[in-house]
């Protein structure tokens, strides 16, 4: 199911930094807000007649426009959709979002060809979108099965547009069934700290809690260790170049040396808890610094993992993140350590993870 972010929503901060406006477009933002409120209860109908009196009221009534296609939307009048958002298209402030939702109401009518058109001329017009990209990845997985261009766009969308979480949503999800899991993993902790407390979070945490457990495989004595998280190609530099090996190879090496690192009793029982894991990522993240290898490779999550030992927050941030795979473990660990979790919680709200273009993770930069 695709979901569109509120316009007006994004379009208020605005609105009100600004300079007092003419009253009847206050009252028109006011009608706007009491709209997504009766929408978001599912009253669309009421809501709908609201965003239409507040089109009327402001001189420039686009934004009302749009929000009256999404609720069309919600209510499956596609071909509404169509008509309104077409009749958008010429204006000054159209955005991309509205190429999004025209595209997918095409999408939803059979015209399937239509909306990938769509999909591309707003690219074009808007070629750092995440929304398109996103989009234009779901078509490609869902309709054409090209999985390969599916994540072409997914990441370029996560090149692009790094704070927007539902590429990463995709990406990790995809990199997760497959043998690249290293990806997966790291796109779906970074899409768990863009987009807590969600459905969608809750699946992504049962899947990595699963990712970590089928990738390290012990011995049946626990002395031997196998990292299974990616395959990787190697080719010799040319002469006088300096080495510099693949990310994937380091990533796969710390983590191997963390995983002998745990007590003989997980080495034996294999990685099956959320205190494995985070007894295997607390070694991993020191490991990786030890060895030096942020400077070889940047990472944001990395360096976000620093901050929450540094700040003696790691273990409970573990908890949080693996808790849709052990809900019991993590509830009773929970229990026990309220006032550390109580910390976390409130460093959580004050230091989310901040993405921009010089402060990103991309597979495609790394590789």
């Amino acid at each position: 199911m695709r979901t569109f972010i509120h316009c007006i929503v994004l379009s208020l901060a605005v609105a009100c930094a600004a300079q007092a406006q003419p009253e009847h477009q206050a009252e028109a933002r006011k009608l706007a807000q009491e709209a997504i409120t009766l929408v978001d209860e599912g009253k669309l109908d009421e809501g709908l007649a609201l965003l239409v009196r507040a089109a009327e009221l402001d001189t420039i009534p686009s934004i009302y426009r749009y929000e009256q296609a999404y609720v069309h939307y919600a209510k499956k009048d596609y071909a509404r959709v169509v008509s309104i958002i077409e009749g958008l298209m010429g204006k000054p402030d159209v955005m991309d979002r509205w190429y999004q939702l025209l595209a997918n109401a095409h999408d939803n009518l059979g015209n399937r060809e239509q909306a990938m058109e769509i999909y591309k001329e707003g690219l074009r017009r808007f070629p750092d979108s995440g929304p398109l990209h996103l989009e234009l990845g779901i078509m490609m997985a869902m309709g054409e099965k090209d999985y390969d261009a599916a994540l072409h766009y997914w990441e370029e969308g996560i090149r692009r547009d790094p704070s927007f979480a539902s590429n990463y949503y995709w990406a990790a999800k995809m990199f997760c069934s497959s043998e690249q899991r290293i990806w997966g993993m790291i796109y779906g902790e970074i899409f768990l700290n863009l987009e807590p407390g969600t459905k969608r979070s809750d699946e992504i945490s049962a899947m990595l809690f699963e990712t970590y457990r089928d990738a390290i495989h012990f011995g049946d004595d626990g002395d031997s260790v196998e990292v299974d998280v990616g395959n990787m190609m190697t080719m010799a530099p040319p002469k006088g170049d300096r080495i510099k090996l693949p990310f994937l190879l380091l990533y796969s090496s710390d983590l191997g040396i963390a995983a002998a690192m745990l007590p003989k009793s997980d080495r034996v029982s294999g990685i099956t808890t959320i205190r494995a894991i985070h007894a295997l990522r607390s070694s991993f993240q020191k490991t990786w610094r030890e060895m030096k290898h942020d400077s070889e490779y940047a990472n944001v999550l990395f360096d976000r993992h620093a901050q929450l030992a540094a700040a003696g927050l790691l273990e409970s941030y573990d908890y949080w993140l693996f808790l849709g795979g052990a809900r019991e473990e993590a509830k009773e660990w929970i229990g026990r350590h309220e006032q550390p979790f109580t910390d976390f919680v409130g460093w959580f709200r004050e230091n989310r993870l901040k993405l921009d273009s010089s402060n990103l993770f991309c597979r495609t930069l790394v590789e």
